[in-house]
C-alpha cells in the first residue's frame, strides 16, 4: 500500500457549502456497489485534496461526489454523469484533476481536444481496443491505434491507457488541454509476458452442482466494459465456467499477463447477484498483481449469503416449442434492471435459479422476469414483463412459475411451401446472411454458435456490419465507436477467423448509427463548407479502421455505399439558403477515397446500390470498384413482386446498367414480416431490426416475407450473372417470429434453405 495524493479544481461548486469526497469503485461488483468513500479537504488555493492508501500497481476507478448539502455525482462537459476516472497507483503519485460540471450546473468554460495514437513500444504497430480514460470520459482505439476526445474542459487531466486483457502494461500521464487546440498524446505500451493462472476454489455446502463462474475486471473474466447505466459491466454469460474436480472443489485455468491488476470473485450469478461474500455478509472482491510466471491460487468461498438468510428457489417451466439451442434467463430488478443471468437447466423444459438475498428484501423488494438468451427487451415472458414477480424468500412455492408463451415466438407448425421456377439454376452461387448492425456483448456466444447452424442450411457467405455512432461536436459531425453498440475489434476478429475456418466467404459492410433516421439527419443538419470537409474526413477515418482490419485478416469483400450515404453522393442534397448542399467536387472526393481503398484491399470492393423502380444512377467513380451489391427491399419495388415482372426488371434495368462495366453482381434482400395493410408514412424505413418500436404481435405477417423470398430467390437463382444472394438484417441471437427483416426462425428461412440445396 502506498500513498496517492489526488487533488481537483472546480469550474464551479455545486453549492457554496459543498463538501467533496472521492468514491473508489469496484468494477467487478458493479460501479454502484461496494463503494469506498474518502472525504476531501479544501486547501488554501481553493482546490480539494485527499491522500489515499492504495495497492501499488493497481488501476483504480474513481469519481468525485458532492456529499453536502446534497449527494451529487460529478458530470462531464457533455451533461452526463461521470462513469469513472482512472489512475495507476505508483509510488509518490500526484494526480491532478478538474471537475467540469454538476447537475443543473453545466460546464460553460473553454474546451479543447485530445487525440493520439497507441502503439507497441517494440514494434511500433498500432494497438486496437485500448481503453483511454481522461477527465471522466472513455474511448477505445481503433485499428489504426488512434483515439479522439472532443469537448474536453481546459486544464490538466490524468490520462490512463490500459488493455482490456492486460496484455500490455498500463500507461499514465498528465495531459494539459488548451482552449481551441488539439493536444497530441502519443502513447507507447510495453507488452507484458503471458502466464497461465490456475484457480482452485472450495465452496460452502450450498447450491451443490450449480455452475460456478469467475467474475473479474478483465476481458477474460467477463468484463465487457459496457452498460454504463447500471454500472454492471461484467456479463454472466461471458464469464468462464469452472470445472468440478470431483472432490467438492472447482478449477479454472486462464491466460493472463504479468503486471495485470487482477480483481475477481467467485459467483453463482454475476459480479453482484449471488456473488461470494464474507462470513458477515459483505461483498468480497479479491485481487493481486499477476506475477511474471505461471501460478496457482487456492481460494475458499466463505458464504453466498447475507446474515445466514435462506435462499429463494425460483422454478419455471417454459413452452415446449422453445428452441433447444436456447437458454432461459432471469433478470432481477432492485432499483434498476440488472443484466440477465442464465438459469440452470433441469430438463423437460424446466429451469431453476437459487437466489441468495442481495439486500433487505423487505425494504426494497427484488423483482424478476424471464426471457430467452439474455434478450429481455426482445423475447420475454409477457406475464412477468408486464408485472414482474417479487421474490418471496419466506414462501418457496410462491416462486414456482410457468411461461405459457414467449414474445415473438410462435413458429408455424408446417414448413413453408416453395414456389419454384423450373429453369436451370446458377450452380455455385453464394448464399449469405448480412448480420444486423445492432450489437451487445451479451450476444457474442450466440454469434459463435449460429455459424454451424448456418453451415447446415447451405449458407456459405457471412456479411458483418460493424458500426460507429454519428454525433455532433461544436456544430460539426463526428464519428466514433461505442462499446455499448460497437463490436470490439478483437470480437470481430474472432468471428471472422471462425467463419474462415468453417469455410465461409467473409464480407465487411461497415455501417453508421445515426441519432435519428439518416435522411432526416442529413436534411436537418446545419451544413456549411467546414461541415462538409469535416464529414468526409471523419468518414475516411471510419473507413480506414475497417479497411485496415480487412487487409490484416484477409476479408474477401468490402462493401461501401447504401442509402444512408446517398446525401453525400453527387446531387444528394441541394443548397437551401446558408445550408450548403453536397459539394460540387464530390465525384473527385469519392474517386480519391476509392482509389485509397484499393491500396489496402486484396479482395473485392463492392458498391451497395439501393434498387428502386427508377433507373440506377451512374457515377464516374464506379470505375474504381470491383462489383455491385444491389439492395432489393420490399418497399420501392412493389411493382416487381411476380416472377415475370421481376425477371423483366432485372434483365432490363439492372442487366443494362451492368453491361458497360462487366463487373460481378450480388444481391441483398430485405423484407420485414409485418402485415401490408398498415398505414405507414411515405418515407418509412422498411429495413426493420428487432429493436424497432411501434409494432406488436398483431402486426406480424410471416407469409408476406416468405412470398417476397419465394419470388426473389427463384428468379435470382436462375440468372448466371448473379454471383451471390444474401438475406439482410439477419439477427443471429435467437429465432424470432417478429415483424423484423430477420428471417431466422421464419418460413422465409425454409425458402433460402431450399434454394441453397439446388444451387450448391
Amino acid at each position: 500500500m502506498v500513498n496517492v495524493t489526488i487533488s481537483t479544481t472546480l469550474s464551479s461548486a455545486y453549492s457554496p457549502e459543498s463538501k467533496l469526497a472521492i468514491d473508489v469503485l469496484d468494477e467487478v461488483s458493479g460501479l454502484n456497489h461496494n463503494v469506498q468513500r474518502f472525504p476531501m479537504q479544501t486547501s488554501e488555493n481553493g482546490t480539494f485534496q485527499a491522500t489515499l492508501q492504495l495497492p501499488l500497481g493497481a488501476v483504480i476507478h474513481y469519481r468525485y461526489v458532492s456529499t453536502a448539502p446534497l449527494e451529487i455525482v460529478e458530470y462531464t462537459p457533455n451533461g452526463e454523469p461521470v462513469v469513472y476516472r482512472s489512475l495507476l497507483v505508483t509510488r509518490n503519485a500526484q494526480i491532478k484533476d478538474s471537475i467540469s460540471a454538476w447537475p443543473e450546473k453545466p460546464y460553460i468554460a473553454g474546451v479543447g481536444k485530445l487525440n493520439g495514437i497507441v502503439t507497441d513500444s517494440d514494434t511500433d504497430q498500432p494497438l486496437a481496443d485500448v481503453l483511454i480514460t481522461v477527465a471522466g470520459l472513455q474511448s477505445f482505439t481503433d485499428m489504426t491505434g488512434r483515439y479522439y476526445f472532443e469537448n474536453l474542459p481546459v486544464g490538466v487531466h490524468n490520462l490512463v491507457a490500459h488493455t482490456l486483457d492486460g496484455s500490455y502494461l498500463t500507461f499514465q500521464q498528465q495531459a494539459n488541454v488548451v482552449e481551441g487546440l488539439a493536444t497530441p498524446a502519443v502513447i507507447k505500451l510495453q507488452a507484458a509476458p503471458e502466464v497461465q493462472g490456475t484457480f482452485t476454489v472450495s465452496l460452502p455446502n450450498d447450491a451443490i452442482g450449480a455452475p460456478i463462474r469467475v467474475a473479474g475486471n478483465i476481458y477474460q473474466l467477463g468484463n465487457t466494459f459496457t452498460d454504463k447505466q447500471t454500472g454492471l459491466s461484467s456479463n454472466a454469460s461471458r464469464m468462464p465456467m469452472m470445472t468440478p474436480l470431483g472432490d467438492g472443489r472447482y478449477s479454472l485455468k486462464v491466460t493472463l499477463y504479468a503486471g495485470t491488476d487482477l480483481r475477481y470473485k467467485y459467483t453463482l450469478g454475476d459480479g453482484f447477484t449471488n456473488a461470494e461474500r464474507t462470513m458477515t455478509g459483505e461483498l468480497l472482491t479479491r485481487g493481486f498483481i499477476v506475477p511474471d510466471k505461471d501460478f496457482e491460487v487456492e481460494d475458499e468461498v466463505a458464504s453466498w449469503r447475507i446474515a445466514n438468510a435462506e435462499p429463494a428457489t425460483i422454478m419455471v417451466s417454459v413452452p415446449g416449442n422453445t428452441p433447444p439451442e436456447d437458454s432461459v434467463s432471469i433478470q432481477f430488478q432492485n432499483g434498476v434492471w440488472n443484466q440477465p443471468i442464465p438459469m440452470w437447466p433441469l430438463g423437460s423444459n424446466r429451469w431453476m435459479y437459487l437466489l441468495y438475498t442481495q439486500a433487505s428484501e423487505e425494504a426494497n423488494p427484488i423483482l424478476y422476469r424471464f426471457c430467452r438468451n439474455d434478450q429481455c427487451d426482445l423475447s420475454f415472458d409477457p406475464a412477468s414483463n408486464a408485472n414482474p414477480y417479487p421474490v418471496d424468500f419466506k414462501n418457496p412455492s410462491a416462486n414456482s412459475k410457468e411461461v405459457t408463451a414467449w414474445q415473438y415466438w410462435s413458429p408455424p407448425e408446417a414448413p413453408a411451401e416453395v414456389e419454384v421456377i423450373e429453369e436451370t439454376h446458377n450452380q455455385g452461387q453464394l448464399s449469405g446472411v448480412e448480420f444486423i448492425s445492432d450489437y451487445h456483448p451479451s450476444q457474442l456466444n450466440r454469434y459463435r454458435d449460429v455459424f454451424t447452424e448456418l453451415k447446415k442450411m447451405g449458407i456459405n457467405w457471412l456479411i458483418f456490419t460493424p458500426s460507429w455512432n454519428v454525433s455532433m461536436a461544436n456544430g460539426l459531425p463526428y464519428l466514433d465507436s461505442d462499446p455499448d453498440d460497437t463490436m470490439l475489434i478483437r470480437e470481430l476478429k474472432e468471428l471472422v477467423s471462425l467463419g474462415q475456418q468453417l469455410g465461409f466467404k467473409i464480407a465487411l459492410y461497415p455501417q453508421l448509427n445515426f441519432p435519428q433516421e439518416a435522411a432526416v439527419w442529413w436534411e436537418t443538419s446545419q451544413r456549411d463548407a467546414l461541415w462538409w470537409q469535416q464529414w468526409y474526413i471523419e468518414y475516411e477515418r471510419f473507413l480506414l479502421n475497417y479497411l485496415l482490419f480487412s487487409s490484416t485478416y484477409k476479408v474477401d469483400q468490402f462493401i461501401i455505399g447504401g442509402k444512408d450515404l446517398s446525401a453525400s453522393l453527387p446531387g444528394g442534397l441541394m443548397t437551401v439558403g446558408e445550408n450548403y448542399g453536397t459539394p460540387k467536387n464530390v465525384e473527385e472526393i469519392w474517386t480519391e477515397l476509392l482509389s485509397k481503398m484499393s491500396r489496402y484491399l486484396s479482395g473485392e470492393t463492392l458498391w451497395a446500390v439501393p434498387l428502386t423502380a427508377s433507373a440506377i444512377t451512374d457515377y464516374s467513380f464506379f470505375d474504381e470498384i470491383d462489383g455491385f451489391y444491389f439492395e432489393a427491399a420490399s418497399n420501392g419495388m412493389e411493382a416487381y413482386l411476380s416472377q415475370d415482372s421481376l425477371s423483366n426488371y432485372l434483365d432490363g434495368v439492372v442487366s443494362a446498367f451492368l453491361s458497360p462495366y462487366a463487373k460481378p453482381a450480388y444481391f441483398g434482400l430485405s423484407c420485414p414480416s409485418f402485415t401490408t395493410n398498415m398505414e405507414l408514412p411515405a418515407d418509412f424505413d422498411y429495413e426493420l431490426n428487432p429493436y424497432h418500436s411501434g409494432f406488436g404481435p398483431a402486426n406480424v405477417d410471416l407469409f408476406s416475407q416468405q412470398y417476397f423470398y419465394d419470388i426473389y430467390e427463384s428468379v435470382l437463382a436462375s440468372l448466371d450473372w448473379v454471383k451471390g444472394v444474401s438475406s439482410r438484417g439477419f439477427f443471429p441471437v435467437m429465432k424470432m417470429t417478429d415483424f423484423s427483416t430477420s428471417v431466422y426462425g421464419k418460413p422465409a428461412m425454409d425458402v433460402i434453405w431450399y434454394y441453397n440445396a439446388i444451387t450448391n
